[in-house]
């Protein structure tokens, strides 16, 4: 899943995501702090590391949904009905729900092998989720026809909050192939 309007860095505004948060004030004591830190780092400046972290943000919504639902017992009895019948499609429908997720991307810079400074972030997300189906075949999810789609997040770096998301629906494709 590569579609850059379903991940992380279109949901928080992220610049190369659709959005420019360079003139949020989060960003900006962001940038500074992290100008900071690097100067400490004679090889690596902000303009060698900001395109890096925005890569932090290519995370795939569909990605962080499936991983949480492959931990639902329901979807999990339903996935192992469908190894049992590799020929058969099976049809999960999902009500009202309510997902959160935490992740820590992070950036390594390194010199000669070793690493020298850890940029780690910490994105704490919150997905309210209504009238979703999944198509399960031969034990995994194959596709997600979508409902409707509310996120909440923050994302930090050191305990500054650097952009943030209340909750508001996004907009993702009616149907989600998975490969």
């Amino acid at each position: 899943m590569t579609d850059s309007s379903t991940s992380l860095g279109a949901v928080f505004s992220i610049p190369g995501h659709g959005g420019d948060v360079r003139s949020h004030s989060q960003w900006k004591v962001f940038q500074d702090t992290l100008g900071r830190e690097l100067k400490s780092v004679k090889t690596a400046s902000m303009t060698d590391v900001a395109p890096k972290i925005g890569e932090l943000f290519d995370i795939q919504i569909p990605d962080i949904l499936v991983s949480g639902w492959m931990k639902a017992a329901e979807v999990r009895t339903i996935q192992d009905k469908s190894r049992a019948a590799p020929d058969e499609t099976f049809w999960a429908g999902l009500g009202e729900h309510t997902m959160s997720s935490e992740h820590h991307p992070y950036v390594d810079i390194r010199i000669e092998g070793q690493t020298v400074k850890r940029i780690e972030l910490t994105m704490r997300l919150s997905f309210k989720l209504n009238s979703f189906v999944l198509k399960i075949q031969r034990g995994e999810i194959r596709e997600i026809q979508t409902g409707t789609c509310e996120v909440k997040g923050i994302v930090e770096y050191q305990g500054i909050a650097i952009a943030e998301k209340q909750l508001a629906p996004i907009q993702l494709p009616g149907v989600l192939v998975l490969q």
